[in-house]
């Protein structure tokens, strides 16, 4: 909801006479970036640290689980393999559609559907399904 007001806030006090409503999607998200996992931290794998047990948690599991974290760590280098070229390319498909024209309701759109597209990238989900992982 935070998220959708924020959109709604930007285009009241942005809003240009004759113009249509700025596509906003790729800017704007809901998420925690107070964790702030930059990719070198992603390529460290995660840190035995998020396996220390808390109060109410079972030890035993804890320990295993960091156990299996540091095997998966070991072997990390190969699942990562060319990941680093990967960003690079999503980065410049990221700001040529933050560069996109915005100046008539199908330009809108087309930058909604190119955005939409980078979205389904397999490479892409996975590697943003590893740094939400971390």
């Amino acid at each position: 909801m935070a998220v959708e007001l924020a959109k709604v806030s930007l285009w009241i006090n942005a809003m240009v006479k004759e113009q249509p409503l700025s596509y906003l999607d790729h800017h704007i998200k809901c998420g925690n970036f107070l964790v702030c996992a930059t990719p070198d931290l992603v390529a460290g794998g995660v840190p035995d640290g998020a396996f220390k047990p808390v109060t109410g948690d079972d030890k035993t599991v804890a320990k295993h689980f960091r156990a299996l974290n540091k095997m998966q760590r070991k072997n990390l280098g190969a699942t990562l393999d060319g990941w680093g070229s990967e960003r690079s390319s999503y980065a410049e498909e990221f700001a040529r559609l933050s560069a996109m024209e915005e100046a008539t309701p199908e330009d809108v759109s087309e930058k909604r559907e190119l955005y939409q597209k980078l979205l389904e990238d397999e490479n892409l989900r996975r590697g943003k399904l590893e740094a939400d992982a971390w």
